[in-house]
């Protein structure tokens, strides 16, 4: 089964603390599919600029294919 999947965890005021990403496009033969690159693009800038402007490190698990990023350990917003 070709296709993107995205799973997002909330918290109990709705904010985004967990998100799975796993999957190939299928766009494209493995190394030219433009789609599963910008995908992979937008992930990994997605985790570096929380980051970068959380200032702690989330949670990565990353694969081939498979990214997993949870923010468990952030505090409440002052």
């Amino acid at each position: 089964m070709n296709g993107i999947n995205l799973t997002v965890w909330l918290d109990e005021q709705e904010r985004i603390r967990q998100f799975d990403l796993s999957g190939h496009a299928g766009f494209s033969v493995e190394g030219q599919d433009i789609v599963c690159a910008a995908v992979s693009a937008l992930s990994i800038a997605a985790a570096n600029g929380l980051e970068h402007f959380l200032g702690t490190n989330p949670v990565q698990d990353a694969s081939d294919g498979y990214l997993s990023l949870s923010l468990s350990e952030i505090g409440e917003a002052e």
